[in-house]
């Protein structure tokens, strides 16, 4: 069984929280389990004591009969994992440990959680470089999960900072309440906060949608889904895709070799090829068809095992828009 935990305290005024109906942070700490499976395991006890240089500075106990969310606490979950999230405005403090317990009907597990963290800022703006003031929010496990509560709001400057708990985050995103109506997000994915880091984030009206990386030898290949404003372009046709028919849902704008960017620790790097392709989907009783491409890009002759990617487009055809996204990438895992 996996065990992970994270505490993050939120030092942001509420007077600083630009749109909080769009997104608040919250003081919180959250409890990863990795099971075989979810079925007949409850009821869970559940206890967390969080220690800062050997003070308790929070314990709690909770019992967890099924899926239902309290007052103070939240519950994602899948098949085989669960994402307990609890909330814990009245502690001031990082702690350095948490110590977790847990009991199901079949087994116990028990773990002491180390904890470090890092501060990450930067700025947040548009395409053309003016201020985008934005919610910034950090997603460690379970994309989708009710109350995403681990963020900042950059200031009226575009400019924001932070101290985030150390570890693997699937996504960041970055965007606030004009979300498809005249903007989309910017997404960070399988991210490693491991250090103090800079990230400065350009919001346009595209997005860079589950940008996944691959390396052979000397190549790098990026994958991704790019989407643009559906006030842009919206279209749906039919499409024959391996002997079956598919709804090919066009929410893509075109885009060709010359109007992509890809740098590497902010080194621009040749692009030497970029393919369009399809995903394919079932959904709401129906084959559903989206555009995707893929780049080929060079790898620099010198380069640190785990590196920084970000990709940005900006097309000038006919459906003209603009995105950024990035993704962390190791040589060797």
């Amino acid at each position: 069984m996996i065990i992970d935990a994270w505490w993050f305290e939120n030092r942001q005024k509420m007077e600083d929280i630009l749109q909080a109906d769009w997104f608040k942070p919250r003081s919180h700490f959250s409890v990863f389990f990795d099971f075989e499976s979810c079925k007949n395991i409850f009821p869970v006890k559940l206890f967390v004591r969080a220690v800062q240089k050997d003070i308790i500075i929070d314990s709690k106990t909770y019992l967890l009969d099924g899926w239902n969310d309290s007052d103070d606490y939240e519950i994602v979950h899948t098949d085989n994992s669960i994402l307990f999230t609890s909330f814990v405005d009245d502690v001031v403090g990082l702690p350095d440990t948490m110590q977790i317990e847990i009991k199901t009907p079949l087994k116990e597990y028990m773990k002491t959680v180390q904890l470090s963290y890092a501060e990450i800022k930067g700025k947040t703006t548009n395409f053309n470089g003016n201020p985008f003031p934005a919610a910034v929010v950090f997603m460690r496990k379970l994309y989708g999960g009710k109350t995403p509560s681990l963020g900042v709001w950059s200031d009226l400057n575009g400019e924001y900072s932070i101290r985030i708990p150390v570890g693997e985050y699937d996504s960041f995103y970055v965007d606030d309440n004009s979300y498809k109506v005249s903007s989309l997000e910017n997404w960070s994915w399988n991210m490693i906060v491991d250090k103090d880091e800079t990230y400065d984030f350009k919001i346009g009206n595209a997005e860079i949608y589950g940008l996944s990386a691959k390396i052979d030898k000397e190549i790098l290949y990026l994958s991704f889904r790019p989407m643009v404003l559906p006030s842009i372009r919206y279209e749906e046709s039919e499409i024959e895709l391996d002997n079956e028919v598919y709804t090919l849902v066009n929410i893509q704008p075109d885009i060709a070799l010359d109007d992509m960017i890809v740098m590497i620790d902010g080194n621009t790097v040749p692009i030497i090829d970029i393919e369009r392709k399809y995903e394919k989907h079932y959904e709401s009783g129906r084959n559903i068809a989206l555009i995707a491409y893929e780049i080929k890009a060079r790898l620099p002759d010198s380069i640190h095992n785990q590196f920084l990617v970000i990709v940005e487009y900006k097309t000038t055809g006919r459906y003209k828009c603009c995105s950024q996204g990035r993704i962390h990438c190791r040589l060797h895992k």
